[in-house]
């Protein structure tokens, strides 16, 4: 059972269409696989009321649940930094955001801002698929000296394979709300029906055969 923020935070998402499922009629991701899930959390950004409540429960999360209390919010670029902000403006927090790549111009360096060597930074991301970006956040910022042991982030899908990344980088992850509980949410509000409940789960265990399944069901096979 999701937790009493998990599903306010799926709440949240689904009101202004952040997170939008469609398993009988799955989405063509950018690497052509099929899912029934798409996410934008940037709508926040656009949506005052969800957007401050939403700030609020990544700041209870950090003070709830997290182990060590962070001296700098890190962003990861571009998606996160505006939560980034609200984070560290709302604890008092300096704020750093990293870029995925070195810039060729001007003054150098993936971390835009002020770090100090031995800072416990805390890098926040706005949706986990893999882990890749919200992980090179966190190795930008440990270049620049500072320390990192956990990661934020509003929502996750749950995949084994961003589990095993944060494994091999030992970073632990702290969600606001995942798949699991946004499912359980949809199915109370008769968004998703008994049956798309069981396709999404099926996904979540493997999106790759779940995409072939579909592609030859819907006679999209290459």
């Amino acid at each position: 059972m999701a937790t009493e923020m998990q599903k306010r935070a799926a709440e949240l998402l689904l009101e202004i269409n952040a997170v939008t499922l469609k398993p009988e009629d799955p989405y063509t991701y950018k690497s052509g696989n099929l899912g029934p899930i798409y996410t934008n959390c940037r709508l926040l950004n656009s949506a005052p009321a969800q957007r401050t409540e939403m700030a609020g429960l990544l700041v209870r999360k950090i003070e709830e649940d997290l182990e060590f209390k962070p001296h700098v919010i890190a962003g990861t670029a571009m998606g996160a930094i505006s939560h980034a902000t609200l984070i560290a403006d709302r604890m008092g927090l300096p704020m750093v955001y990293v870029r995925p790549d070195e810039k060729d111009h001007g003054l150098p360096g993936k971390v835009v801002g002020e770090l100090e060597v031995g800072d416990l930074a805390l890098p926040v991301e706005d949706l986990i698929t893999t882990g890749g970006s919200v992980l090179g956040t966190a190795r930008g910022v440990k270049e620049k000296g500072a320390h990192v042991h956990e990661a934020l982030a509003i929502f996750q899908y749950g995949w084994e394979e961003a589990k095993e990344n944060f494994k091999k980088e030992e970073v632990i992850l702290h969600t606001v709300t995942d798949l699991t509980a946004m499912v359980e949410v949809a199915n109370e509000k008769g968004v998703l029906s008994d049956a798309d409940v069981e396709l999404v789960r099926e996904w979540i265990k493997d999106p790759v055969a779940w995409s072939n399944k579909m592609k030859e069901k819907l006679g999209k096979g290459e």
